[in-house]
């Protein structure tokens, strides 16, 4: 199934695709359609928020949105959840997203090249992965020794998930550029 041109702009032996952008910038509903075209309805998606009244209407819009027989995995209190579940998942994992995920665990410091060697693996199974991530260096940000260490986390794990994904697209404004893969 084609949906909106992305499975022809895939390589068909990719089994990995990450989808970068800013809050509000339409990478998850690009990458649930990715996800879509890859397993139909046989996707788990792993959600990494938790829900506080803060999120609750965007984790809730996120839901609706959702096709309604894909299987849901809520990441624990654990940042290893997500490395679990790489590796035992053998349906179209989605994951939503790795900005959230560093941002719920980054006072334990998720351990990034864990998750990056998980994906490795996956990738090596031929089990079809779609991720997306945030990418927080395009705006100003307040000047703090947390703010700034979550910023150069996320960096640093976008670019290691670069290297590792088949496929990377930056998604802005709804609009969605694939991005060459090159070594940095």
């Amino acid at each position: 199934m084609d949906v909106d041109g992305l499975k022809s702009k895939a390589n068909p032996n990719a089994v990995s695709y990450l989808f970068l952008g800013g809050r509000r910038s339409g990478k998850s509903i690009l990458a649930e359609r990715q996800a879509f075209s890859l397993g139909g309805e046989r996707v788990t998606y792993v959600a990494t928020a938790k829900i506080s009244e803060f999120d609750a209407k965007r984790i809730d819009e996120h839901q609706k949105r959702r096709n309604a027989k894909w299987e849901t995995v809520e990441i624990g209190e654990s940042p290893q959840d997500i490395v679990k579940v790489l590796a035992e998942e053998s349906r179209v994992l989605l994951i939503d997203s790795i900005g959230v995920w560093i941002a719920t665990f980054h006072p334990k410091r998720a351990n990034i090249d864990v998750l990056v060697a998980s994906l490795e693996s996956r990738n090596a199974l031929g089990r079809k992965t779609v991720i997306v991530s945030e990418e927080v260096g395009l705006s100003i940000h307040t000047k703090s020794e947390v703010t700034n260490s979550f910023v150069d986390l996320l960096g640093e794990t976008n670019q290691k998930l670069g290297q590792v994904c088949h496929k990377m697209f930056f998604v802005i404004a709804g609009r969605l550029l694939q991005l060459d893969k090159t070594d940095v």
